[in-house]
């Protein structure tokens, strides 16, 4: 009995043997786990960056309106060293989960060229 080809143009996966398909859904699997984990990150980054936003949102209005109450300039200035002050937290931080993340992905690409240079051989 002759089986049914489907409709519709060939894909890569048609001329394929069953290990070969075993071993691209393997690496699907993979693909879609570090993009599942690269989009996690991403999450994690741009919350933390809301998150800075909000307190240094909040210093500077609360800097206005100490500023605006009448508070001696000294106090002003102080207020003004303590937004900068949790700017600059906020930004290393950022900078360094960035360089977390980046270190992650050269990990992962290492991994991957392991894996791939295991295949070939």
């Amino acid at each position: 009995k002759q089986e049914k080809q489907p409709d519709g143009e060939p894909t890569e996966w048609d001329d394929m043997d069953v290990d070969s398909l075993r071993q691209a859904v393997l690496d699907l699997e993979r693909e879609l786990e570090r993009a599942s984990s690269d989009r996690g990150r991403a999450q994690a980054e741009r919350e933390a960056a809301r998150t800075c936003r909000d307190v240094v949102r909040r210093r500077v209005g609360d800097a206005a309106a100490s500023a605006a109450a009448g508070d001696d300039d000294a106090e002003t200035r102080a207020e003004r060293r303590w937004s900068e002050l949790g700017a600059y937290t906020c930004k290393a931080s950022h900078l360094s989960h960035l360089r977390s993340r980046r270190l992650e992905e050269a990990r992962l690409d290492l991994e991957g060229a392991v894996e791939e240079e295991g295949r070939c051989h």
